[in-house]
Formats: structure tokens, sequence, C-alpha cells
């Protein structure tokens, strides 16, 4: 037999078990409530169904569909590019991507991929208490898992996750059955590995610190079976391939990653301070009120937690520190040694940026573990009471934990946000494009619906996750908002999706002389979430537009100190801003910006409280391809402005330009600029991100 058909037949998994054993009927309805756990209303809760659910879909499906090929030319294809230049590796996609041209693409498809991985890890833990911990309640770590809120929650989403921390117990147990079973288990381990590695982007830090970890940790072993690391040393070539490629042809892709999540690790900051400030995150990764505690309940999202109950939960608390207690005991124990590693390395990547719950969700599986060892340790203490009722009163107690959980977040999960729209719930995928968008267009022939994308991120792929050719072909993105402006081309045929507040908008605007809803959607909690409606111009819409504009365009007073010039403020008139403060453009970072609320051109005047000697000025723009700059400056003791003016194209993504006065400074009282994105007509979305006098 081969070293790897060695390895598969020295696993227990393989050996017979007599059903008569009571652990197998414990780990058999174990499983069955997890899954029931894990399945039932998988749809509805959490409310949400995010972007980057959809996105684990489309990616997989797409990349079956090119023969494995990336965009990028690579293959297989196991990195995929998230936003522009930032590549993150997504091998679970392949699992989704086939399920989708399987069954179609379903909301409790894609999450019930993910829920069915999350047992497999979950059993995988189990495992590794039973053969390597010789643990006797190795089977209550399936119902312990399914109590687990953060668990909980994510093993109900299609965000991958849960699906790379299976993975990562997966590889644990794989290790350990090398080290202490079959050394010929090597291969397993790494296959095991890498498909953890692979499976997601804070994952290759990860599992790059673990596998560095046990190789000095064990490396007496190891050279114990160098024979079997070279017969294993062309796996590993073959499994870092990928990665290989990846970071030849987006070498600069992990600055970009971190530099869109506005890592400290790309700011001009000491190395020390960096240092400081990665050593504060990672402490806080470990930190056990950050995992047990309820304030410390946070995520990108406020729904990515379930709230008061502490990410691990509390009833798991008292269990991993019994645990702890057994690993200090058993220090010199090589496998204790090895679950320490395992969470020691859980916060090593997220400290790059910040803690949070998703990113390090790989914790769950050491503190598992831990928590059993601490059952048993309880166990062993209560000794007046015989392993069998123990036994009995811990799955009692485990299943009404889980059951708990469940119940509690199916029935009563909806209505937890506060929040329902875009920096919240995200509530509307399922509500709009199962329940309301298909029968809506399915009545009349006719009718096109125009959908709003202000409730969620990335709205525009929800259409290709939930709809068929014919039916997107009569929807189209914009915002009732946009005809609230200006006057455009209006079909009675036409139906607008608004939030609230844009709806709100729509009533009150002048501009309209009729909103007719003809669906509304509610949100879980009762309040109103999105209107469906026809709207029509009202009959003296032109005069109204006029009133509007005017107004629109009157520039804004504000007070801002300027970096490098004077210690007071300068008072700025500017046009209206969509998003951003106009102290951003002045703060010496073009991290900051502003973005112009649709006019075109940009108008920014300074009027200095005293005067100011000028030779030109630099400004840093968002990417456009043909702009435009005047540059007006206004000499101490004269109405008539100095102009100079520029005009930029292909200046590459978020250019730097510089405009110039002739001749020596000028002692300027009052500086104009005006932006102009020629690409555009009169509305724009200008975005600037530093400008600086010189």
């Amino acid at each position: 037999m081969s070293s790897w058909g060695t390895a598969l037949g020295s696993w227990p998994v393989w050996r017979s078990v007599t059903p008569a054993r009571p652990e197998v009927l414990l780990v058999l309805v174990s499983a069955a409530v997890y899954l029931v756990s894990r399945l039932w209303a998988i749809d509805s809760f959490p409310v949400y169904f995010y972007s980057d659910e959809v996105n684990y879909v489309l990616f997989g499906e797409q990349a079956i569909e090119r023969g494995l090929v990336g965009i990028d030319g690579s293959w297989p294809a196991v990195y995929v590019e998230w936003d522009t230049n930032r590549w993150g590796p997504a091998a679970g996609m392949y699992l989704q991507g086939l399920a989708a041209l399987a069954f179609g693409k379903r909301i409790w498809i894609a999450r019930g991929i993910e829920a069915l991985t999350s047992l497999g890890g979950v059993l995988a833990v189990a495992w590794i208490l039973k053969e390597h911990f010789r643990n006797r309640f190795w089977w209550a770590s399936i119902p312990l898992a399914a109590s687990v809120p953060v668990w909980f929650l994510y093993t109900r989403t299609a965000f991958s996750v849960a699906t790379a921390t299976s993975l990562y117990a997966v590889f644990l147990l794989a290790y350990l059955h090398y080290r202490f079973r079959s050394p010929a288990s090597l291969g397993l381990a790494a296959l095991a590995g890498a498909a953890a590695f692979y499976s997601y982007n804070n994952m290759m830090f990860v599992m790059a610190a673990l596998a560095a970890c046990l190789l000095i940790a064990d490396v007496r072993y190891h050279l114990q079976h160098r024979r079997v690391w070279l017969r294993t040393l062309p796996v590993l070539v073959l499994l870092a391939i990928p990665f290989i490629e990846y970071s030849l042809l987006h070498p600069e892709s992990i600055r970009a990653n971190l530099s869109a999540l506005g890592s400290y690790w790309v700011e001009d900051i000491p190395l020390t301070a960096k240092l400081l400030r990665y050593a504060q995150n990672y402490v806080q990764g470990l930190n056990p009120f950050y995992w047990f505690g309820p304030q410390w309940g946070t995520g990108i999202l406020p729904v990515q937690f379930i709230p008061g109950a502490g990410h691990l939960g509390f009833t798991l608390l008292p269990l991993v520190a019994l645990g702890l207690y057994v690993v200090v005991r058993n220090r010199r124990s090589v496998q204790h040694r090895i679950l320490v590693l395992s969470a020691l390395v859980v916060p090593a990547s997220s400290a790059l940026d910040s803690i949070e719950v998703y990113r390090v969700l790989a914790m769950v599986v050491p503190a598992l573990i831990l928590g059993v060892l601490g059952l048993e340790q309880l166990g062993e203490w209560l000794k007046s009471v015989s392993p069998r009722r123990q036994t009995a009163v811990a799955a009692v107690g485990l299943f009404v934990l889980a059951l708990a959980r469940f119940i509690g977040g199916v029935a009563y999960g909806p209505t937890w946000p506060t929040d329902y729209g875009l920096s919240g719930a995200q509530f509307g995928a399922k509500a709009l494009y199962v329940d309301t968008i298909p029968a809506l267009l399915a009545e009349n022939p006719s009718t096109t619906l125009v959908m709003n994308t202000t409730w969620a991120n990335n709205s525009h792929l929800y259409p290709l996750f939930f709809l068929s050719p014919p039916e997107r072909e009569r929807v189209r993105f914009g915002n009732v908002r946009d005809y609230l402006n200006d006057v455009l081309p209006l079909d009675p045929g036409t139906i607008f999706a608004m939030t609230p507040d844009e709806y709100a908008d729509a009533v009150a605007s002048p501009m309209l002389g009729e909103v007719q809803v003809v669906r509304s959607v509610p949100r879980p909690n009762g309040d109103p979430g999105f209107y469906l409606a026809h709207i029509a111009y009202a009959s003296d819409v032109e005069r109204v537009m006029q009133e509007q504009l005017a107004l629109h365009n009157a520039l804004v007073e504000d007070q801002v100190r300027i970096m490098g010039i004077l210690g007071q403020p300068a008072t700025i008139f500017h046009s209206k801003l969509g998003d951003g403060q106009i102290a951003n453009l002045f703060d010496g970072s073009a991290d900051t910006l502003v973005r112009g609320d649709r006019v075109n051109p940009l108008k920014i005047e300074v009027r200095f409280p005293e005067i100011v000697a000028l030779q030109g000025v630099r400004v840093t723009v968002g990417s456009i391809q043909d702009f435009s700059i005047i540059l007006q400056v206004t000499p101490a003791g004269s109405d008539v402005p100095l102009t100079v003016s520029g005009r930029f194209k292909d200046q590459g993504p978020d250019p730097t330009v510089e405009l110039d006065l002739p001749g020596p400074p000028v002692s300027a009282s009052a500086v104009r600029l005006e932006i102009t994105d020629n690409t555009h007509g009169s509305e724009a979305m200008i975005h600037v991100r530093e400008i600086a006098f010189r």
C-alpha cells in the first residue's frame, strides 16, 4: 500500500464503529441538532444577504465556466479581485459555484454549503478530542459548537469564513495524525493546510504563522522523518504554485489591501509605533473580555454579532478557563502545546489592521477543544456522580443550550438590528429580489424597474444572483433623487424602488406632481423598508427646477485651518459637498477627501485673514480621465485676479497636478479654484483629496 494509502487506512474514521456504543448515538443526535440549527430558515436569518455572500457564488460560477482560468490568466484560479488591485484567495468559491450550476442560485443553497462545511470542521474538532486527547466527552464539541454565538451566526451565512475555520480544524486533525499516528499523513496535512491557506485572506498569514511554529517546535520529529518530507516535497511545491503566481502577477496587492482597510501599517509613522500598535491589537485578539464580554461584541457592522451574548458565549467561559487549567497542568504534552499554538497564531493577521471577529473566527477551534477539556476536568472533580449520569446531564444541558441559541436567533434575530440600512443590516435582498420584484415584473410585461443602490454595498450584484436574464433587462440602477434635481425622460410604466428617506424626499419635492405607491416592503420590525412607486412631474416643473438649481449651486461658507499657512482659520466658500468635510482638503493627507454634490465645476474660494505669499497650488483629485483646473489669485489691494489654468488627461489613479503663477510669489488676499470634470456635463461627482498652496 502507498504511503498515502497507509495514512488513510490508519485514520479512525475508516475503522468500523460499533453502533451500540452510546457515543455514536450522541454524535448522530448532536449532528442532527447542529444541522437543524443551521439549515432551518437559513434564508431568513440573518436578515441580511450581503454582496460578499453573492460574490463567492458568482466568482465560483464564473471561474468554472472559464475552465478554472482567472481573469488575470492564472490557473487554477484561486485568487480573485474583490476591488481594484485588491486580490484575495477564495478557494471555497468552487463549492459555491458547483452548487449554483447544479441547483441554481438561491440564498438557502449558498448558505447551506457553508453550514454543511462547518459541520465537517466541528466533526474534525470532535475527532481531535477523541483520538489525540482521549477525551470521553469528545462528542460534546458538536452541541457546544451549535451554541457558540459567533459560530451560530457565521455558519448561517455564505461569507466563507466558516469554511476557512473548518479547514483550519481539519488541518489540525491531519497534523496531529501525522505527529502521533502516521508520519505518512504529512501529505494530507499539507493538502488541508493549503486548502485553509487559500480559503480566506487572513488565513494566509495565520496558516503561515502556524506552519512556522510547528516546524520549529517539532523540528526533531521532522528530522526523524525526513524521508517522508522528501517524498512530500513535490506536493508542497505544487501547492505553493498559486501563491507564487499571485505574488508575481500582483506584487502590490497586499499593500493595496492594507491601504484600502486604512491599516496603520502603511501609514507614515515610525516602525516602533507600528510594532506597538500591532502588539496592542494582538493582545486584544487574545483578550477574554473581547471573546466573552458583550461590550466587546463589535464587528464591521453592528449586525455581525448577537447582542449581549459575547462572541464565544458566557457558558463557554468557565469551561475554557478549566481547559486552560488542564493545559497548564499538561504543559509538557505535545498535543497541548499544539493546541496553544493554534490559538496564539489566530490574531496574527488581523492585528495588522484591527481585530474584527470574522477575521479571527478560527479562534472557535481551540476554544471548543479547551471547552471540552474543561468539561472532562469538571467530570473528574465530580467523581461522586457516575460517568453515565455525567454524560446524560452534559448531553441534555448542551442540547438545551444549542436549541435555545437556535430558537432565539430564528425567532427574534430579525428584529435585533436597530439600523436596517447601509450602515447596519442592509436589509432588502430577499424581501426585494425574491418576494417582490419577480412578481411585480410578471404582472405587467411593460413594467421596468429603477433600483436604488443606497441600502447595500455593491447592490448591483443582486440581479446577477436573483434574476433571470430577461428580468435583468427590465431592471436598471438609479435613484428617484436624480429626478428631483433635473427633468429626465420618464416612462409611465417605470417603477422606482425607494428607501423611506428617498420616498419622503419624493413626496416633499415640488418637482413631482404624483407619487403612486404600488408596493411597500416592511422591515422585520414592522417599519417601512422600501416603497415601490410610479412618479410623475409637476405641471410647472421647469420653473421649479430653475429655482432649485440656483439654490443648489450657491456656495457654502466654512471656517477652516489650512495646514502650513497661518495660525488662524481662513474663510472658505465652496460648492455643496455630497461626502466629506472641506477641512479634509487642507489636512495634509491624501487619504481623506471630499465629493462634490452633483456640481461641475467644483468651486472652492479661500479668503485669507491676512496677506499670504503664493507661488502656486498642488491639487490631488480622484481618478478622472480628463479634467481642468482654473486658479485665480487675488493680489492684496487689487480686485483683478491673476488667472492660470491647465487641462490634464490620462494622469492615472488619484493624480496630483500643479499650477504655478508666473513670476515671483504673489501677496494674495484670496484664491479661487474651479475643478471641472470634462467627461461630464453640468453634474458630476468630483472627488478631491488634497489642496496645498505653495
